[in-house]
């Protein structure tokens, strides 16, 4: 699970083509990867990223986690495109932080998407970005808590 996690994660950053849809469609997912990564590289865009998303979403059963870079515009204007292409599909957006989510939880009402809510380690700060989506319209079921916890025994 952990491999296939990896592998769709990496793969929502990649650009796609014909030759690279075909190697997903075979579970050659290593060549896909590296050929796709190369290419975004030089030159990163939200459509091949919402494209290779629907190709990835298309290809497999189970729900497809599209994380963001962590930059608030970016991650808006690729998720959202992520989320649009990839509407009626099981979808994962994150992350959604405190910051962001006013945008990103209303895109993810418009498209049915379901939400990780990241928080620091305090669950009072997670707890309250749960309330603050639901404010929003996002429902509880489709919210998915990640409070980068420390290990056990931490302290």
């Amino acid at each position: 699970m952990k491999k296939l996690t990896t592998i769709l994660l990496a793969a929502l950053l990649l650009s796609s083509c014909g030759s690279t849809t075909k190697k997903l469609q075979q579970g050659n997912y290593d060549a896909v990867i590296d050929k796709t990564v190369k290419k975004l590289i030089k030159r990163p865009n939200a459509d091949d990223a919402a494209e290779i998303a629907k190709a990835v979403s298309d290809a497999i059963s189970v729900p497809l986690i599209v994380w963001g870079c962590n930059n608030p515009d970016k991650d808006a204007e690729v998720l959202r495109q992520v989320m649009e292409v990839c509407a009626g599909k099981d979808i994962i957006i994150g992350q959604v932080t405190e910051d962001n989510h006013k945008q990103l939880g209303a895109q993810a009402l418009a498209y049915n998407a379901t939400i990780i809510a990241n928080s620091p380690i305090d669950i009072n700060l997670a707890k309250q970005l749960n309330i603050l989506l639901n404010n929003v319209g996002v429902p509880l079921n489709k919210i998915i808590i990640d409070p980068t916890t420390g290990g056990l025994g931490y302290g």
